[in-house]
């Protein structure tokens, strides 16, 4: 489900990863820093801000030992149920290893101020050259973002994250005439993911599934995130890629939560900061 609403798009690099014919290159010309040539843009400023923190809620939620209660958790075959207008205001921020292996998070991020407005003039005119959008949003934990890959540390060091498939709407059960569907909803959307360390090509190989799900607040707009570590899709259906008998670890769902809380944090910060510097005139 989308609208023709504006809503949270990453600006990539402007190219694939399958581009790349010498990694051991790539990686040299990719850093968390600025390069002297970043440095001289316009929007460079916005890499050397004062972080924001997570909200006291998210943060609580993402200490060790304070993981979900199994029955505030749920797989992605719940998702339009837990998702309508009765359950959503239910759902939970928090993190746990489920029953089944799977590490699982859902978090939800208030974003007051990013209005419609806001919005529209930040997809339209916050263009930053090369990889700068991507190391503007979280800096010095994102370097490159790619058309289909990432690179960046999501807590256990630089990884390259590929994006092999999208998560829709439909594929989560969520259609236009589903009875009971959240009047707030703007968007869904998401990815299915396979991560592995940076320089380890082929091993270590993390599988999960994440959805993006925007709505409407009293000004401003609220985003619900959710992971599944350890689950993807494939032939039409969600499966787990878990070894038999084998769990996610806890400390990774963790620093994945943890990662997520801050990353939108900034995420916002990142916005109205932009939106402020548009009202000025400062890139007009």
């Amino acid at each position: 489900m989308q609208t023709d609403r504006p809503f949270w798009h990453v600006q990539n690099c402007g190219k694939s990863y399958r581009d790349v014919k010498d990694w051991e290159e790539e990686f040299k010309s990719c850093s968390i820093i600025l390069t002297e040539e970043e440095k001289k843009s316009k929007f460079a400023k916005y890499f050397y801000r004062d972080l924001t923190e997570p909200t006291p809620e998210l943060l609580l939620a993402a200490e060790r030992e304070n993981e979900l209660p199994e029955e505030e958790t749920f797989m992605p075959d719940e998702f339009a149920v837990r998702m309508n207008a009765e359950n959503i205001k239910n759902l939970k921020s928090g993190y746990r290893v489920l029953n089944n292996g799977i590490g699982f998070t859902s978090m939800r991020v208030l974003q007051p101020g990013l209005t419609d407005e806001v919005m529209d003039a930040f997809l339209k005119y916050y263009k930053p050259e090369g990889d700068l959008f991507y190391k503007n949003w979280y800096p010095n934990v994102h370097a490159r973002h790619y058309s289909d890959m990432a690179i960046e540390n999501v807590g256990r060091g630089m990884e390259r994250v590929f994006f092999v498939d999208s998560m829709t709407a439909e594929k989560l059960g969520v259609f236009e005439d589903t009875p009971g569907q959240d009047p707030a909803c703007i968007a869904i959307d998401g990815g299915v993911v396979i991560s592995e360390p940076m320089h380890q090509f082929g091993k270590n190989r993390k599988y999960l599934v994440e959805t993006c799900y925007y709505r409407d607040i009293p000004g401003g707009r609220e985003t619900i995130i959710n992971f599944w570590i350890g689950l993807t899709w494939k032939d039409g259906k969600f499966i787990s890629m878990l070894p038999e008998g084998e769990k996610v670890d806890q400390l990774e769902v963790r620093a994945l939560f943890e990662h997520c809380a801050w990353e939108f944090a900034q995420q916002q910060q990142m916005i109205l900061l932009f939106w402020e510097d548009w009202q000025k005139g400062y890139f007009k």
